[in-house]
C-alpha cells in the first residue's frame, strides 16, 4: 500500500472504457490489495473470486487514506461479471468511474516482410491510446507493461471484429525496424501466428509502398480517430499506387487538400494529382 493509503478501492472495468455503449464495473473495497492485485508497470493483474483478469491501468490515485485504481480488462463483459456470488468475495456493482486515461483494445496484425517479399503475420489484442488510421506512424509495445516496442506503420483500419460476444476494431500494421524480434520471442509476449497473412500480399506490399511516401496524422473527436492532415514524403508515383483507391475518406481528403494546397500554377507542379474522395 502507498504512503498514506490505508485502504484501496479497486474498480475493473469491462466493455466501452467511455461508458458510450455496453459497459460494466466490478467494485472491491479492501485494506489488503495485495492479496487481490498485483500491478506491473502500467498493467496489473487481478483476482476477481474464482477469475483472473489482466488490463493496463488507466486510474490509480490516492484521496485521504484511500488509494482507488481502474483496471481496464478490456472490451469483452463475460457472462460471470454479473453474477451475485461475486459478492461473497467483496466484489459489487461500481456505480462511478473516476476520469482514466483513454485507452481502445484494438486486434492488431502485425506483419513482417522479409527481403525477399515473403509476408509473415502475428495477431495480438493491443492497448493503443486510439484506433489507427492508416497510413499514420506510430510505435507498439510488444508486451504489456515493460517490453519491447517497435515503430510501425499503420496499412489497413477495419470494422470490427467479434471476439466472444465483443465487438473490437482491428489494424493491420508493418513493422519498420530491423530489431522486430523473432516468431519465437513474438510469440511468448502473446503473439499468435497469424497463417493467412499471406493471403493478400500484393495489398499489403502496395499499402507499405505508399505508406513510404505518405504519412498522415490523427486526430481525436468524440473518441474516434480522423484524419486531419498528411505528410508527403515522396509525392512521385502516388497517384499511380494501386493502393491509393483502398484509403479511407478521411486519408483521401487529408491527401487532396495537401495537393491542393500545394499546387502553384506559376511552378512545375511536384504534387500528386488529386485523388477522387
Amino acid at each position: 500500500m502507498p504512503d498514506g493509503a490505508t485502504t484501496a478501492k479497486i474498480l475493473v472495468v469491462f466493455g466501452d472504457l467511455r461508458g458510450w455503449n455496453r459497459q460494466h464495473i466490478l467494485q472491491c473495497i479492501t485494506d489488503n490489495p495485495n492479496r487481490i492485485l498485483h500491478a506491473d508497470a502500467d498493467f496489473a493483474t487481478v483476482s476477481v473470486a474464482t477469475e483472473t483478469v489482466r488490463g493496463p491501468v488507466v486510474h490509480d490515485d490516492i484521496e485521504g487514506a484511500t488509494r482507488t485504481i481502474a483496471v481496464y480488462a478490456g472490451n469483452r463483459i463475460p457472462a460471470w461479471v454479473t453474477q451475485r456470488e461475486l459478492a461473497t468475495f467483496g466484489w459489487v456493482p461500481g456505480d462511478e468511474l473516476p476520469l482514466v486515461n483513454a485507452l481502445e483494445e484494438v486486434n492488431v496484425l502485425l506483419l513482417d516482410i522479409d527481403d525477399r517479399g515473403q509476408v509473415s503475420g502475428f495477431t495480438r489484442h493491443c492497448f493503443l491510446e486510439h484506433v489507427p488510421r492508416p497510413l499514420e506512424r506510430i510505435t507498439i509495445a510488444l508486451a504489456d507493461g515493460h517490453g519491447p516496442s517497435v515503430p510501425v506503420r499503420v496499412l489497413e483500419t477495419g470494422a470490427e471484429l467479434t471476439f466472444d460476444g465483443a465487438t473490437i476494431p482491428f489494424s493491420v500494421m508493418s513493422s519498420t525496424s530491423d530489431d522486430l524480434p523473432p516468431a519465437t520471442l513474438l510469440q511468448t509476449h502473446g503473439w499468435c501466428v497469424e497463417p493467412c497473412a499471406a493471403a493478400k500480399t500484393d495489398t499489403f506490399k502496395a499499402l507499405l509502398a505508399l505508406s513510404e511516401k505518405i504519412e498522415s496524422h490523427a486526430a481525436v473527436v468524440l473518441g474516434r480517430a480522423l484524419t486531419t492532415s498528411v505528410t508527403v514524403h515522396e509525392p512521385d508515383g502516388i497517384a499511380d499506387s494501386p493502393a491509393l483507391p483502398l484509403l479511407p475518406n478521411d486519408v483521401r481528403n487529408a491527401l487532396l487538400r495537401y495537393a491542393l494546397d500545394n499546387k502553384h500554377p506559376d511552378t512545375n507542379n511536384q504534387t500528386p494529382n488529386p485523388p477522387t474522395p
